[in-house]
């Protein structure tokens, strides 16, 4: 219960990021995230279900870090790997 309750955060989180996502494409952005969610709704397997969530909080990240609703707030964007 704990876990889906999480999950459920972390769909609302994305949400509220994409909408604030600057893209002529947001909408459907917005789409596909729904999409994907309801698709793995259904997932049982453990080590999907792990990885399936660690790509959301991954993406969760990046759409802060790009809208500038995390990390240091300055509006830059680091990729991994670089200085």
């Amino acid at each position: 219960m704990a876990a889906s309750a999480g999950v459920a955060q972390l769909y609302r989180d994305i949400l509220k990021a994409a909408k604030r996502f600057p893209s002529i494409k947001r909408n459907q952005i917005l789409e596909d995230i729904k999409t994907e969610f309801h698709a793995n709704k259904a997932m049982s397997n453990k080590e999907e279900i792990a990885k399936a969530r660690q790509v959301a909080i991954s993406s969760l990240q990046q759409l802060r870090d790009y809208v500038g609703l995390g990390g240091s707030g300055d509006g830059q964007v680091q990729l991994k790997g670089t200085v």
